[in-house]
């Protein structure tokens, strides 16, 4: 494992936060937060794999500040509030800088989202995607078609 318990707790609790169980299963359920982990631990380079872990310290440590508990355990609404300024202070750092990193709360989104679509319940049933039927014959002489 790569992540500690506490930033595990922390990552679940903001991915079910991004996509929350409701008539489908939510991130947690599709297995995000091991994507996130693998992502993070073995395809991130040195430099993303730091701003990742400064910014899952970042949430852990303001919502102490706010709230006087980790991010996992404080209350829905701290939590939201929590999301919805990074999320502010991400768009604005990436509209005020010519070419910025990926602020912590976009990168994490698109983790969730990448993790979750990519996964049989996101694409079975949140995309309800369907295979098309019948084979495919990939090299064929053009008189066989």
């Amino acid at each position: 494992m790569f992540f500690t318990s506490q930033q595990r707790e922390t990552i679940e609790a903001l991915s079910e936060l991004i996509i929350p169980t409701t008539d489908t299963p939510g991130a947690i359920t599709a297995g995000v937060p091991e994507f996130i982990e693998l992502i993070v631990a073995e395809w991130y380079d040195t430099e993303d794999r730091e701003r990742f872990m400064l910014g899952l310290t970042e949430v852990d440590e303001r919502t102490q500040a706010l709230a006087g508990v980790v991010f996992s355990q404080s209350e829905a609404d701290t939590q939201t509030e929590i999301l919805s300024a990074l999320e502010t202070e991400g768009l604005a750092r990436i509209m005020s800088e010519e070419d910025p990193p990926t602020p912590f709360f976009q990168q994490f989104r698109g983790l969730v989202l990448s993790g979750y679509y990519s996964s049989e319940i996101g694409l079975r049933q949140e995309l309800l995607y369907q295979p098309i039927p019948g084979r495919f014959d990939g090299c064929v002489d053009v008189s066989e078609v």
